[in-house]
């Protein structure tokens, strides 16, 4: 998960800190991605959702050299429908009928552009 934050670092900084203090030390790479998902959580519920009131998220996925995630098409399509699945059982129970999560998948084209589907 990418979350594109402006101005975000020194918020996100402040609460990672926060959340590596809590472990007292004991950080592994399955407490750095829990963490991780926390803050994910945290942007799309708390901010987005309850602070903005927004009402439609979007999980954006891309192949085609993938350099963070270097797996074929098929794999990122499973990550991106499986991260909806996650992100919709974040909603608050009242807002599940209200907010929309959608799968969003980019691939470049032989054109030299992108094409994007909405799964």
């Amino acid at each position: 998960m990418v979350f594109f934050l402006k101005g975000g670092d020194a918020a996100f900084k402040g609460w990672i800190s926060g959340e590596v203090e809590k472990l007292g030390g004991d950080v592994t790479p399955e407490t750095i991605h829990q963490i991780l998902v926390d803050w994910a959580k945290f942007m799309v519920v708390n901010v987005s959702i309850q602070g903005h009131g927004s009402r439609n998220v979007a999980v954006v996925g891309h192949g085609n050299h993938c350099a963070g995630n270097p797996v074929e098409n098929e794999q990122h399509l499973k990550d991106v429908n499986d991260t909806v699945e996650l992100v919709r059982s974040w909603i608050p129970e009242d807002l599940r009928n209200e907010v929309n999560v959608v799968g969003i998948f980019a691939d470049a084209n032989q054109e030299g552009g992108w094409s994007v589907e909405k799964l």
